[in-house]
């Protein structure tokens, strides 16, 4: 089903509340994801929303430089290459799912060093991984080889065959060349367990809103296996870094922040660009109520300067989104629609004002007589004025 979104109301203000109107946004049983969490309270483990982990490990909160924008005190982070090197939160033992979205935040140190022998410290680094709790040895890892290859296969299953420039199970993408020092990075993660013993499971992940690899298009499967026999579903198992061997202490620090897991693709993002695809910085929106029609956030602001002037997107639980991006403007904010005198004002005039008017201020559709008016009037949508 096409998803449209046709309105937004509310104040475009970090963490306000917006309630986005349209069609087509399917159903989510539990609007909130599993857990969404910002350190904003100062807190290691205690998430946002949800949660808590089942484990931070060797993280540590972190209120110095950098931190990610100007909404933020805190972020989480670990010199990786020393003798703590488990540097990443796991998803609570409940709920397991098939479906999974992840996201997470990442800055590499200018003191990062990327080490050309998988064997050594910081020459294997895992950096997103799915798990069952209990004792099944299969599991979906993706790791990050000498700093210039990465490797994404189900351990205990068929390898994937990952078509070039990728090699059996490495994808062929370069970590060294893309993840820039000293910058904040966003890397998400659309997973779907496949049926038992078949490859029609999915991975999907994107860096700074742009598609990395896609099982369905970059395999020569179209697809992944990661259940064979009996194996149970799986839930988050590594959000973060993890370095495979700390064998030889060295100096790689990195700070994580605004980490989102649910066992739902369906979400909303604001991006910088009117299409999804085309989009360089995405900034997910917390769920707070989820229907078909309409959908509740907690407005995250991000590193955009405004929210003004960027692009909704909602993408349901099959991971469809709107073709084009709702663009946010001065319209998102609510109006009071029970104006009804005479005006003096100047600017935008909506065409279905039905008196003769002179005026300066930004006037709501919904006015049927004159008013004089010095204050601001958001409309609710921009349509054709004429200006005197």
């Amino acid at each position: 089903m096409t998803v449209s979104v046709t309105g937004v109301s509310g104040t475009l203000t970090h963490g306000s509340t917006l309630t986005i109107a349209g069609t087509g946004f399917g159903t989510k049983s539990t609007a909130a994801p599993v857990v969404w969490d910002t350190w904003e309270n100062g807190a290691l483990n205690d998430p946002t929303v949800g949660g808590p982990w089942e484990s931070t490990n060797d993280l540590a909160l972190h209120s110095g430089a950098p931190q990610r924008h100007a909404n933020s005190t805190y972020n989480v982070g670990k010199n990786l290459g020393q003798s703590d090197y488990y540097a990443f939160v796991i998803g609570p033992d409940s709920p397991l799912a098939d479906h999974w979205f992840c996201q997470y935040w990442l800055y590499l140190h200018s003191d990062w060093t990327w080490v050309n022998d998988m064997n050594k410290s910081m020459g294997n680094i895992k950096f997103f991984r799915i798990w069952n709790p209990g004792s099944a040895l299969e599991n979906w890892v993706m790791a990050w080889h000498t700093g210039d290859d990465t490797i994404a296969f189900t351990e205990d299953e068929p390898d994937v065959t990952w078509k070039s420039p990728g090699s059996g199970n490495y994808c062929g993408w370069n970590p060294g060349t893309a993840l820039t020092k000293q910058v904040w990075h966003c890397l998400q993660f659309e997973y779907l367990e496949s049926s038992v013993g078949s490859k029609n499971g999915q991975i999907k992940w994107w860096l700074n809103g742009q598609v990395v690899r896609d099982s369905r298009t970059d395999t020569d499967d179209g697809g992944i296996q990661t259940r064979s026999g009996s194996d149970p579903l799986k839930r988050i198992y590594e959000l973060g870094l993890f370095n495979s061997h700390g064998d030889t202490p060295i100096n790689s620090t990195f700070y994580m922040d605004d980490v989102y897991c649910d066992n739902s693709w369906a979400r909303v993002e604001i991006g910088d660009a009117n299409t999804y695809s085309t989009c360089t910085q995405r900034e997910i929106q917390c769920p707070s109520a989820w229907s078909t029609t309409e959908v509740q956030v907690v407005a995250n602001q991000g590193s955009f300067a405004a929210l003004a002037g960027k692009y909704l997107y909602l993408v349901d639980s099959a991971g469809v989104v709107n073709a084009a991006g709702y663009l946010l403007g001065d319209e998102e904010t609510p109006v009071n629609k029970s104006v009804v005198t005479s005006i003096s004002a100047t600017q935008y005039i909506p065409k279905s004002v039905s008196t003769s008017i002179s005026a300066t201020q930004y006037i709501p559709k919904s006015v049927s007589t004159s008013i004089e008016a010095t204050a601001y009037i958001p409309p609710t949508k921009y349509c054709l004025f004429r200006k005197t």
